[in-house]
């Protein structure tokens, strides 16, 4: 269950030429992506074992995985454009 990533649906009268969109929707996938890696990696023994981590491990495939919702594509893409530390 992870609501975070759930999106939106919009109601209108009729054919619109402007589409709903949420401005704040990129900033808060990307803080999504970052906390589940994080989780991830202080819970992990071999990793943070009870630290959080610098950026780039959270990059890490071990860290950021689908299978703990977070989306290593996603977090690189977004490690690419800003300047994250």
């Amino acid at each position: 269950h992870n609501p975070d990533s759930f999106g939106y649906l919009e109601f209108s009268p009729g054919p619109s030429v402007f589409k709903c969109r949420n401005v704040q929707w990129l900033a808060r996938f990307v803080l999504a992506q970052i906390y589940q890696a994080e989780v991830q990696f202080l819970m992990n023994v071999n990793l943070g074992n009870g630290t959080y981590g610098f950026f780039q491990d959270l990059l890490m495939p071990e860290v950021c995985s689908i299978d703990n919702a977070c989306n290593l594509t996603s977090l690189t893409m977004a490690a690419d454009l800003v300047d994250v530390e």
